[in-house]
């Protein structure tokens, strides 16, 4: 047996030396890729020559040779021929293609490319990620959609009508194709597009003189659903994305960068990590958006990396063509081949002497161990016996004891009935008492419902219902220990605020209407406050028929949003107006102390994340990434309230208040700021709002002229001094 092993193990040897100078032979030369700037970006004809001075195209970069199968395609289309040129996508892709290939992907990079080439590129991706663990394609560049379809814009592209796009454009649907027949496991496509909104300018305008719909902003939602692909966009469908901020990369690409460069290089926490910092570098404008199955956040983009780089034959490759590996090998001598052919026959012989030796010792060792098993089922069927045996005995003495167990509960159940009847004559003495008690306290509630009811008719129809607040003194902002605090939440400082009276729950869109009909403001007025649901129908309620401003229907109880700030000012002035009391919007320090409800944690009812669940203490309208993504508002009052009954102060719309913007607190947060065109301070989080944006320090600015399908308000009432 011991000589069979030593044969065996001397024939592995050999074939293993086999495969490792096949693998040596195959093995490409790793090239780190090079990095770019300015004018100095390559293109699809420029070949790098690698560490031994072989060229390679940089179509086809592979920087490492990875255990895994990942592919990625990288395009950064910038020297558009007939449109407006794009400074960063050149930088971003060849900045995300190098830190893809540092990740253990094979890349394919590809700069200002036509539509052919565009074409020819996607379809080699899909010839590379045929059965690939991965694929990955990012795209930076041009790119507008049409009737909900999404197009890739090469830079030969001539867009003088949206035929043209339709025509010469790549639409997104075409390499998602060429991922589906080539059944990767997982699939990335990233969109970095739409960085100019006034590309699509001219088709509205074509639009508009025409009287046909406008072209809208930005991509469309995708309708190509798999549970195996996720789609990012820069970012929120319908809204344009920023080229760049300053830097040589788009805030998106900055953002993917950075992510790319953290702890958690799991998908999910990659995309999360890249929202936020987007979000911050635009200052809210930009949100990226996602399309695809959570169960892919758990994918990881980093994979382990060989070790030990296998020498290579000498590179030979064309420009954009695939490396081809030569190599010649060493003469063999003959006399030495017959004889190591005469050796291996002899090992052959021994080995099949050996074999049978075996066989006949596992025909014994058959014989043994079927003796042995009929001696174990023997065993086994007398310990069957015997454990039937001890059973059935122990279900006798069970039964006994059960029969004893029972006469004791019944002795103990007389003795209870007895207490209990003694209990029954003592409560009902006691409740006798009680009817009394109640009756009295029942005669006060009615006296002073009556009183609640007299008061209540002195509000009229359209006013807001209010809630008082009392004036005192808390800390505002987050310690530096909070989670997911941000730095313009400090210092933490001590803020006094008098008593006050807030809106029990936000402005909703009948109450808003109801102000547009008895102001009848001008078009162009009313355009500066409001937008209704013709002019942007994200989570807009709000509509005009022949002149008259309405909540459709059945969503009067709905929060009015698409409100600038000038239209939340003109609103409380009029029911000033209309009532006698003063109105206004709540300064951010008032803001806070009625959102935390005398409490000092992350929100209202404590620091645990909120849910979307009605009901539920911590129930919010947010963005879940679950049930509640994109869902848009709910009606007011939909969540519970927090300790001084107000609704939605976390969540369903962020709501404006009368405070300028600074960072760091300088007082201003106790002040309103009536007039002037700086940032002013909003609130609260919305639907569109992940929880940590939510809480009851968090803090966003924005021009008092803008108008967002996420912002809303609630009404102040103070004393007049």
């Amino acid at each position: 047996m011991k000589l069979y092993n030593n044969i065996v193990y001397m024939c592995l040897s050999v074939l293993l030396a086999v495969i490792i100078v096949g693998c040596a032979a195959n093995s490409p030369t790793p090239v780190s890729p090079q990095s770019y700037s300015g004018t100095n970006i390559p293109n699809n004809n420029v070949v790098n020559p690698d560490a031994r001075g072989n060229r390679r195209g940089t179509a086809g970069i592979i920087d490492r040779v990875s255990n895994s199968n990942r592919v990625a395609l990288v395009i950064g289309n910038g020297a558009y021929q007939n449109e407006s040129i794009l400074k960063n996508p050149p930088n971003d892709a060849v900045d995300v293609a190098k830190r893809l290939s540092e990740l253990g992907f094979q890349v394919i990079l590809k700069i200002n490319l036509t539509r052919t080439q565009m074409r020819a590129a996607i379809a080699e991706f899909g010839r590379l990620a045929t059965n690939a663990e991965a694929a990955l394609f990012f795209y930076a560049g041009h790119a507008i959609q049409n009737h909900n379809q999404n197009f890739l814009l090469p830079i030969d592209i001539t867009t003088n009508s949206i035929s043209d796009v339709v025509d010469q454009g790549i639409t997104l649907s075409y390499p998602l194709r060429e991922l589906n027949a080539a059944k990767s496991m997982v699939n990335i496509i990233i969109i970095d597009a739409c960085r100019t909104p006034k590309f699509t300018e001219k088709f509205r305008s074509v639009a508009r003189q025409r009287g046909e719909a406008e072209q809208p902003f930005g991509l469309a939602r995708t309708t190509f659903a798999r549970p195996d692909t996720m789609i990012v966009y820069a970012t929120q469908p319908g809204n344009g994305a920023l080229d760049s901020t300053g830097g040589r990369n788009s805030p998106f690409t900055t953002g993917f960068l950075a992510a790319l460069n953290t702890q958690d290089l799991s998908l999910g926490g990659v995309l999360k990590t890249t929202s936020k910092k987007v979000k911050k570098l635009t200052n809210g404008f930009q949100v990226p958006y996602t399309d695809g199955p959570r169960t892919l956040d758990d994918f990881q983009f980093r994979v382990a990396a060989n070790t030990e780089t296998l020498s290579s034959p000498a590179i030979s490759s064309p420009a954009n063509s695939t490396p081809v590996i030569t190599s010649t090998p060493p003469p063999v001598s003959t006399a030495a081949a017959d004889a190591e052919a005469a050796r291996l026959a002899a090992l052959e012989a021994r080995r099949k002497q050996e074999e049978a030796r075996i066989a006949r010792l596992k025909q014994e060792q058959a014989a043994a161990k079927q003796a042995a098993a009929q001696a174990q089922a023997k065993a086994e069927r007398l310990d069957r016996q015997e454990r039937a045996r001890k059973a059935a005995q122990a279900k006798e003495a069970a039964r006994l004891a059960a029969l004893e167990e029972k006469r004791r509960a019944e002795e103990a159940k007389i003795a209870r009935l007895q207490r209990q009847r003694e209990a029954e004559e003592r409560k009902a003495q006691a409740a006798r008492a009680e009817a009394a008690r109640l009756a009295r306290l029942n005669a006060e509630r009615e006296a002073a419902a009556r009183r609640a009811r007299a008061k209540k008719r002195s509000r009229k129809s359209f006013e807001p219902e209010m809630v008082s607040i009392r004036g005192s003194c808390f800390q505002m902002g987050s310690p530096t220990s909070e989670k997911d605090r941000d730095s313009d939440e400090g210092p933490l400082h001590r803020v006094c605020v008098k008593a006050f009276k807030m809106g029990k729950y936000e402005i909703t869109t009948a109450e808003y209407a109801a102000f547009l009909n008895a102001l009848r403001p001008s078009t162009a007025d009313r355009k500066k406050w409001v937008e209704t649901k013709a002019e942007d129908s994200t989570s807009n309620h709000l509509i005009e028929r022949n002149g008259q401003f309405q909540a459709e229907t059945g969503y009067e109880r709905y929060p009015v949003n698409n409100v600038s700030w000038y239209g939340a000012v003109a609103y409380l002035q009029w029911l000033s107006q209309a009532t006698g009391k003063n109105y206004r919007l709540p300064t951010e320090a008032e803001w806070e102390y009625a959102a935390r409800g005398g409490t000092q944690t992350r929100y209202w009812w404590g620091d645990e994340d909120p849910v979307c669940q009605k009901g539920a203490r911590n129930g919010a309208k947010f963005d879940d990434n679950a049930q509640c993504d994109d869902t848009g508002t709910e009606a007011v009052g939909s969540y519970q309230a927090n300790q001084y009954g107000l609704y939605d102060v976390h969540g369903n719309l962020y709501e404006w208040t009368c405070s300028g913007w600074s960072d760091p607190y300088n007082g201003s947060e106790k002040k309103c700021l009536l007039s002037g065109a700086s940032a002013r301070v909003f609130r609260g989080g919305s639907w569109i709002a992940y929880a940590d944006f939510v809480r009851a320090a968090t803090r966003f600015r924005n021009e008092p002229g803008s108008r967002n399908f996420s912002v809303g308000f609630r009404a102040c009432e103070v004393q007049v001094k």
